[in-house]
């Protein structure tokens, strides 16, 4: 057997063993790269998510931002018992986190974003990508954990 052949079935099998399935992301709210999916056993700060949301995919699709069904990966920055303060910018726990809210998106167009003062409550997430410009919760506010369908760990990302 080749080397080439012994490597790929290695990898194979670590995938296997390890239960999850790749992910390719080429968009720019998560670093972009090739990451192994696995099924969410808890929730903490800092995972890194694909969901599908029906209010974040009403709006996406309304504004061009997503296809319709296509899941969303973005970064849990608030858990169920943490205290968000959204305005102008993003407060959890009282310590500012992640870009400002912007008031128009990158065609010019007036956005909305969602406020909100006050705990996550139980059930649910606050998610934040990485750039100034993501679609995330700035706009369409908290997730469901329901809406969540895997946890994605990077094994090889650039920007």
């Amino acid at each position: 057997m080749r080397v080439s052949h012994c490597i790929t079935f290695v990898i194979i099998l670590l995938l296997f063993l390890m239960r999850g399935t790749l992910a390719f992301n080429l968009s720019e709210s998560i670093p972009k790269g090739v990451y192994l999916q696995s099924i969410i056993e808890n929730f903490e700060r800092g995972d890194l998510v694909l969901f599908y949301s029906e209010k974040a995919d009403k709006l996406g699709v309304h504004r061009g931002y997503k296809r319709s069904g296509a899941l969303l990966g973005k970064r849990i920055v608030a858990l169920p018992g943490d205290t968000i303060k959204l305005g102008h910018i993003v407060c959890i726990n009282g310590r500012v986190v992640g870009e400002p809210v912007l008031t128009k998106d990158t065609a010019g167009r007036s956005l909305t974003p969602f406020t909100y003062q006050g705990v996550v409550p139980k059930g649910q997430l606050f998610v934040l990508g990485e750039t100034e410009n993501s679609f995330d919760s700035r706009y369409y506010g908290l997730i469901r954990k329901e809406e969540v369908t895997r946890k994605l760990k990077p094994l090889f990302t650039w920007r």
